[in-house]
């Protein structure tokens, strides 16, 4: 992974740990927060059963996120990062945001069936602030859910 600044010059080059193994599988959703530290989803395989991987803005591994042990994660979706620097990882098949501070260590869990989201499978935010949720759920039509957040 390489981050750049808007001249389009390499600022860091993420791809080996110190061991010289390489840093992710299967790299898929990224955000960064004001703090530089960046998130990665890394799948571990093709069904979607992965990790999150926080980084420094100097190249160090902040943290590891695999989830919560009652949570049994099976699919990492989206990954945002809030106006507080904290990230919002998605697991589609749980029903699960894992919200996680700005070096990646667990905060909490929100289940979205508590407000009627099924299989979250996508987050943003708007210039307002406003998280969005996309799902998609097969017996019905993709559905788009925004909501209006805080303290996290």
């Amino acid at each position: 992974m390489i981050t750049m600044n808007l001249e389009g010059e390499i600022q860091m080059i993420w791809e080996f740990d110190k061991g010289n193994n390489p840093l992710f599988t299967y790299p898929k959703y990224i955000a960064s927060n004001s703090k530089g530290n960046v998130g990665v989803v890394d799948w571990l395989s093709d069904a979607g059963n992965g990790r999150v991987v926080i980084l420094s803005p100097t190249g160090g591994i902040l943290n590891i996120y695999d989830g919560q042990p009652e949570a049994e994660i099976s699919l990492f979706g989206g990954i945002v990062s809030t106006k507080e620097d904290n990230f919002i990882v998605n697991d589609a098949v749980s029903h699960i945001l894992h919200i996680l501070n700005s070096d990646g260590e667990y905060v909490c869990r929100f289940d979205t069936t508590s407000i009627g989201i099924k299989l979250p499978c996508c987050l943003a935010f708007s210039e307002s602030g406003k998280l969005y949720i996309g799902s998609v759920n097969m017996e019905e039509q993709p559905n788009l859910f925004g909501l209006t957040y805080s303290g996290c």
